[in-house]
C-alpha cells in the first residue's frame, strides 16, 4: 500500500492512491481504533463491526465527516496521517470491500 501526503497541508496526495479495500486494509484498522467496547464494539451507533453498516456510515457521509474531515474520530488517540490516508483513499475508491 503506497499512500503519500501534502506535508504542506497535511492532505492526501491521490495521484500515488492504490485500491485500498475494506477487508484487507481498512476493517483491520477499524478493529484496532474504533472497535473495542467503549466505542463501537458496544453497538454504539453507527456499529462499525461488518461491511455492511460502515458502507451506511460511508453512503450518508457521516464516516468521512467525522474520521475524515473532522478527525474526531477514533476518540483519544489520533490516528496517523498514513492511516487517515489509507481512509481518504478508500473513499475515493468508491469504498470497495473486497479486491475485484
Amino acid at each position: 500500500m503506497i499512500v503519500a501526503c501534502n506535508k504542506a497541508s497535511g492532505e492526501t496526495d491521490f495521484t500515488t492512491c492504490t485500491e485500498p479495500t475494506y477487508e484487507e486494509e481498512i476493517k483491520p484498522l477499524l478493529e484496532t481504533h474504533c472497535n473495542d467496547i467503549s466505542c463501537h464494539g458496544a453497538d454504539q451507533q453507527p456499529v462499525l463491526t461488518y461491511y455492511a453498516a460502515v458502507k451506511i456510515a460511508v453512503d450518508n457521509g457521516s464516516f468521512e465527516k467525522e474520521v475524515v474531515s473532522k478527525r474526531s474520530m477514533p476518540e483519544g488517540e489520533k490516528l496517523s496521517q498514513e492511516d487517515y490516508d489509507l481512509f481518504n483513499c478508500w473513499l475515493n475508491a468508491g469504498a470497495p470491500e473486497k479486491s475485484r
